[in-house]
């Protein structure tokens, strides 16, 4: 089971602003002073927030959304990888997760190809032509991944 309640995740926009802000937060979370902040800071941005599920044993999720809408972050939180900034997450899974959809692509076939591979690897059933649609890469579909 997983469970996932108010889950939050804020990013700097700028190298400079994060590393300052990951030395004050890394001080503070020190001295036990450290307290999620409801605003943002000067350069930050929230990646997502307050994002909320149940998964029971046996069930699967699947997360969508466009590019840059914090799929791969919250997977990143879920398998422990980067710490959330507000929220909790309770987990009694012991199976490894997928990072992201491009995981075991290889980078020298094309996208039709990779997602041939990927469905014998995985034995899911992919539609490609909605796949393709919904990335927006129906005009990139003779490249091979690794020119993207």
């Amino acid at each position: 089971m997983i469970s996932c309640k108010g889950v939050s995740k804020k990013f700097f926009k700028n190298t400079k602003f994060a590393m300052r802000g990951s030395l004050i937060d890394f001080g503070l979370s020190l001295l036990f002073l450290k307290q999620a902040s409801e605003t943002l800071g000067h350069g930050e941005f929230w990646a997502f927030e307050n994002v909320g599920f149940e998964l029971e044993k046996g069930k699967s999720l699947w997360i969508q959304g466009p590019n840059g809408a914090g799929k791969t972050t919250l997977l990143r939180i879920l398998a422990g990888i980067i710490p959330a900034d507000k929220g909790n997450i309770i987990s009694i899974a012991k199976s490894p997760c997928v990072l992201s959809i491009d995981s075991g692509f290889l980078p020298h076939l094309k996208i039709e190809q990779n997602l041939m591979f990927l469905q014998k690897l995985t034995g899911l059933r992919i539609d490609f032509e909605k796949a393709i649609a919904f990335a927006d890469l129906e005009r990139k579909r003779d490249v091979t991944i690794g020119m993207f």
